[in-house]
């Protein structure tokens, strides 16, 4: 098209980017944008938020704040997908006070609950007016403010930087489960009829859980992991194949085989989910890692009761004086 002398326009560049960050080329995206900028397309906020998207994609961070200091300097109004963004940017470049702010600022006016407000608020009013990256052009909530994917975004970058038991507190909110801070309480509260009370715009989707599951599971607490994908059903959303995935991993997997065997059963038989090969795979050479290593160590114990001999054995011709 463009050795033709075509112009390609707003919504061609959002697909290319798009493309090129799913198959994760940089190189690729960065000239699109290039070619954008010098052929005179009218550049949205859309398509800043596809190449800020594009750069954390091919982990290009330094880019992507580029990108975010451009839209300033443009005066572009941001929308929820603009904050989304920013907050994942500045969770993968472990800038949490950056990533609160812009969290903060997607609450700001907007009724959400104070449990998931306080992740990210401001404790004065001036304080947040130095700090919000922009001020609403808008007082359309629905366009600028905060939204479950906004609220997932923050929940991942509080998983991605260790803060655990703060994910769980927001999660609680997030499902209607104030008063329940790890999965078990969520579920029993569940079990005993309690009836979670999402909020309008914030109802928690299978990506909420899938980041739950995720990140409790990559910090080892695979029962908290199985757990929360038991939740799912409870709020209308059935666990997939990825639910499993994200809990059986070769790390996961060469830790503790067995548990993750366990889970693979439970998933196909309480929740109905289908054991993809992939995980067959995983299992299989951790069970054969396993098996080695037990006989690695079985070899080693052998040779040391050979090598070191009990204290009840001596040998006569070593210590005569000994059998004397």
């Amino acid at each position: 098209m463009v050795g033709d002398g075509h112009v390609i326009n707003s919504k061609q560049v959002n697909q290319l980017l798009k493309f090129f960050a799913t198959a994760q080329n940089g190189e690729g995206a960065n000239h699109v944008w290039q070619y954008a900028t010098l052929s005179g397309v009218a550049l949205d906020i859309t398509n800043y938020n596809s190449y800020i998207n594009a750069a954390i994609a091919t982990d290009q961070l330094g880019r992507a704040a580029e990108i975010v200091q451009e839209i300033r300097q443009r005066g572009l109004q941001p929308n929820t997908y603009t904050r989304a963004s920013i907050i994942r940017l500045y969770g993968r470049l472990g800038d949490l006070t950056a990533a609160r702010q812009a969290f903060g600022a997607a609450c700001r006016h907007a009724e959400v609950p104070a449990g998931i407000a306080a992740v990210g608020i401001c404790e004065t009013e001036d304080a947040w007016a130095a700090q919000a990256y922009w001020k609403n052009a808008t007082e359309d909530m629905r366009v600028s403010g905060v939204n479950i994917h906004v609220c997932n975004e923050m929940l991942n970058v509080l998983g991605l930087n260790g803060l655990v038991d703060e994910m769980r507190n927001m999660a609680g909110h997030l499902l209607g489960m104030p008063n329940a801070t790890t999965a078990a309480e969520i579920s029993a509260a569940l079990a005993s009829g309690e009836t979670p009370h999402t909020h309008r715009g914030l109802r928690p989707n299978i990506q909420t859980f899938h980041i739950l599951v995720r990140w409790h599971a990559a910090y080892w607490d695979l029962d908290a992991a199985m757990e929360y994908a038991r939740v799912m059903r409870n709020y209308g959303i059935d666990p997939v194949s990825k639910t499993l995935k994200l809990i059986v991993t070769a790390e996961t997997a060469k830790r503790d085989v067995r548990k993750c065997s366990e889970i693979s059963v439970a998933m196909r038989r309480e929740l109905d989910v289908l054991v993809p090969g992939s995980v067959v795979r995983i299992l299989e050479r951790a069970s054969e890692e396993t098996r080695k290593m037990e006989e690695m160590v079985r070899q080693a114990e052998l040779q040391r009761s050979t090598l070191f001999p009990s204290a009840d054995y001596v040998d006569e011709n070593e210590y005569p004086e000994q059998l004397s």
